[in-house]
This record gives structure tokens, sequence and C-alpha cells, in this order.
């Protein structure tokens, strides 16, 4: 599915331009396996590369470059937003700056840089996910998670002036459509 979904939209960002992909489907599809793959695989000390889907195949490609990132991850459940990684962080809210820019207000950005930071951050914040069981499925995601990776990069130019690109991914794991 990476190779098929994910690699465009990681160039994109990669090349300064915002990005998404969305899980979209009806529960006990396979949705969450798709986004983050199985279980066994975000072990930190046991990655395991041809199980992985699309959130640990991006940040391997972030790794290969020289970029900084950071990373927040958030849960809208019964519409409310709750910060993952700190779950303490309930009803946060949605903001807009003048130049347009939409932000979640006092939500959790941590730095990372390494493939092993990001896979720390899903451990974190898939394990404070609402789940719930239906007649499909014992763990159901019973809520829309949003992982964000906002790339910084600086790239010199031949006089000697640097510029400045700020791009993000959203990798977006959706409750079951029904």
């Amino acid at each position: 599915m990476f190779e098929l979904v994910g690699v465009s939209p990681v160039e994109n960002c990669l090349a300064g331009f915002n990005s998404s992909i969305l899980a979209y489907g009806k529960t006990g599809s396979g949705k969450t396996y798709t986004m983050w793959g199985p279980a066994n695989t975000l072990l930190e000390d046991k990655i395991i590369n041809d199980q992985q889907d699309q959130t640990p195949r991006a940040n391997q490609a972030f790794q290969q470059l020289q970029y900084q990132c950071h990373c927040s991850f958030l849960e809208i459940y019964n519409e409310q937003i709750t910060d993952l990684l700190d779950p303490n962080q309930r009803n946060l809210q949605i903001r807009e700056e003048v130049n347009s820019r939409v932000y979640v207000e006092n939500l959790t950005e941590e730095y990372v840089s390494s493939v092993r930071d990001v896979t720390r951050l899903l451990i974190k914040g898939l394990s404070n996910r609402r789940i719930g069981a239906t007649s499909i499925n014992s763990e159901s995601s019973r809520s829309h998670t949003v992982f964000t990776c906002v790339v910084e990069s600086r790239c010199k130019s031949t006089a000697d002036i640097s510029s400045f690109k700020t791009s993000r991914i959203n990798l977006v794991d959706l409750a079951g459509s029904e």
C-alpha cells in the first residue's frame, strides 16, 4: 500500500507541499492496520520493515534526508479533540491565525530525529486512543486520529542565500464509516 499511495504524498511533503493520507471505510475493513501496521511492528526494538505500513514507512523516508521534523497526534471523539501524546489535554480548540494557518491550541508537538522517536510517539498515542468492541471487531477504533509531521528544511542556493521550507503530512485514520 505504501508504494501505491504513500510515496507521492511523502515526496510532495519533502518538496515543500502539504500532503495527507486518509484511511476511510467501514468498521473492520483494515483502516487502522493499513495506517499503522500490525501491532507487533510498533515494538520499539522490533521494527519489521516488510510489515510496516503508511506511517512508519513515511517516517523512514524522512530519515534519509536532513530535515528537522516535529510530530503531533490527536484524536477526535464525540466532537472533542484530545491530545494523544498528553491525554490530560482534552477538549482542545481549533484556532486560525491571521495568516490563515489553522492549528489546534495547546496540542503537544515533539521533535523527532529517528524512526525510533516516531515509533515511540505512535506507541504512546495509539495506547491512548479510544477503542471499543463491535460485532465485527473486538478492538475497534471508535475515533478519528490525525498524526501530523511538520517538516522544516533549509536549502542553500548558489548565492549563499538560504531558503526555508515548512510543509506537513497528515496521516488520518477515520473511525468506521457506517
